[in-house]
């Protein structure tokens, strides 16, 4: 901060006011303290959080010495409340991995991706070995719609990274079928081509007695 007072309504994002996480947050009157204060942005069907995060935190202070003054707030409504509704995508506002992109949010301790706790909160089941993929390729997206239960096989298949791009390849890079004859299975999960194997292995031990490497 730079010391000067921010205007009522002003908005700004955690990394902004070098807080964890994703939210953004206005200077408003807390209707606790009546001081401004930043209060946390929500999308909350009361129209979002009216308290700050030191009257907030006095609250659950409260409710821990005295259980039932502050009634808490039931884990689906909290849920919903970070997720922001569009004509499409539903997009959780709410804690996001930055290596995966993937929301994720703790359930009785442990963490959990949001797409996968959404389907469930909807009623849906994920069949045993199937996982979800998102049909609209937004990994912040809950929307249940959205979201296909697929084999890992099928989910790599569909996506557009390296792993995906070398699952669909039905040649080797120089040009050689991948089929049952000509692919080695290694260990990993990987393929390798037994023409390019015999070649490197040819060329290798011509590289000992000095003779030139053949062509693939």
């Amino acid at each position: 901060m730079n010391g000067i007072m921010p205007v009522i309504g002003n908005i700004k994002t955690a990394k902004q006011l070098g807080r964890r996480g994703s939210y953004k947050y206005v200077w408003k009157v807390c209707e606790s303290c009546d001081h401004s204060r930043w209060v946390t942005i929500d999308n909350s069907k009361n129209g979002g959080s009216q308290i700050c995060q030191i009257c907030n935190a006095k609250r659950n202070l409260l409710n821990v010495k005295h259980p039932g003054i502050y009634p808490r707030i039931p884990f689906v409504d909290r849920f919903w409340a970070k997720v922001k509704k569009t004509d499409s995508c539903w997009n959780w506002c709410g804690s996001i991995n930055k290596v995966t992109g993937y929301g994720q949010i703790q359930i009785d301790g442990k963490l959990e991706l949001v797409h996968v706790a959404a389907y469930k909160l909807t009623g849906s089941l994920i069949p045993e070995g199937r996982e979800l993929d998102h049909l609209c390729r937004n990994r912040a997206c809950v929307n249940p719609d959205h979201l296909e239960p697929v084999t890992h096989r099928e989910n790599v298949l569909r996506g557009i990274n390296v792993c995906a791009t070398n699952a669909k390849a039905t040649h080797c890079p120089r040009g050689h079928p991948y089929d049952s004859t000509n692919t080695y299975r290694r260990p990993d999960g990987g393929r390798d081509c037994k023409i390019c194997q015999r070649v490197r292995a040819n060329n290798f031990r011509l590289s000992k007695v000095g003779v030139t490497s053949k062509a693939y």
